[in-house]
């Protein structure tokens, strides 16, 4: 594809890192967003995934520096709410983020189905891509509770907040949530969309799910069955 020269590929070991990462924003995420200095660590967790989605596109100049330039807009922001929340500012760091993780998903899955073997790098990078598929939904989904108030209804009780910041992140935690059993199409059934466009965007994320679960098993089944040929015919 013209623009993108993936010949280069990413630092050794980045996919790892990023997942890493992931999966200590996501579980620290859904136990500490209840308290403030909870809040706090997971948004130093979220500024060292976004550090090391950049790192992960570092093979290339072009990528690193959009995607650079970016992060640094969304991790001020999301600082600039920590100390001084603003709706505004909400929604424009909710729709860089959407940019920001939209780009990062769009490369390295282009790395992950453009490769011709099947080794430990691809595969964590595949998990990296529906990880990050969910932060990006439940980014949508927080913009839209942040615009249209009341878009979704959950059967438990929010502890009442100190401030809006507070609130803001309980709530978003409440939605990265919604957005993972969503994706895996789990559906618990605790936090319901109730606006049009809320179900609208939960259940494309539910099929979109699915659709790379079986496409990325496919893709990754077939990469190893012209593996094993290969050998065979090179022995």
């Amino acid at each position: 594809m013209k623009g993108i020269d993936l010949t280069h590929e990413p630092p050794k070991y980045s996919f790892l890192v990023l997942f890493a990462c992931l999966v200590t924003t996501l579980l620290a995420g859904a136990v500490m967003f209840q308290s403030t200095w909870g809040g706090l660590l997971v948004e130093i967790l979220m500024s060292c995934t976004l550090a090391a989605s950049v790192f992960a596109l570092s093979g290339r100049r072009r990528p690193l520096y959009l995607s650079a330039a970016v992060a640094v807009i969304v991790l001020a922001l999301n600082w600039i709410t920590v100390f001084q929340y603003s709706c505004t500012v909400r929604v424009i760091d909710e729709v860089l983020s959407l940019c920001f993780y939209g780009l990062v998903i769009y490369i390295m899955a282009l790395r992950v189905f453009s490769t011709h073997k099947v080794d430990l790098n691809v595969i964590v990078g595949a998990i990296c891509i529906y990880l990050i598929g969910a932060i990006m939904f439940s980014a949508v989904f927080s913009l839209i509770e942040v615009v249209t108030p009341g878009s979704f209804d959950a059967d438990f009780t929010l502890p009442n907040p100190s401030c809006e910041y507070e609130y803001q992140k309980i709530l978003a935690g409440n939605l990265l949530y919604f957005s993972l059993v969503t994706l895996s199409t789990l559906g618990y059934g605790d936090i319901t969309p109730l606006a049009p466009i809320a179900k609208a965007i939960a259940s494309m994320e539910a099929v979109t799910g699915q659709f790379y679960i079986a496409i990325l098993v496919a893709r990754l089944v077939g990469l190893y069955i012209r593996q094993e040929e290969d050998e065979h015919v090179e022995a």
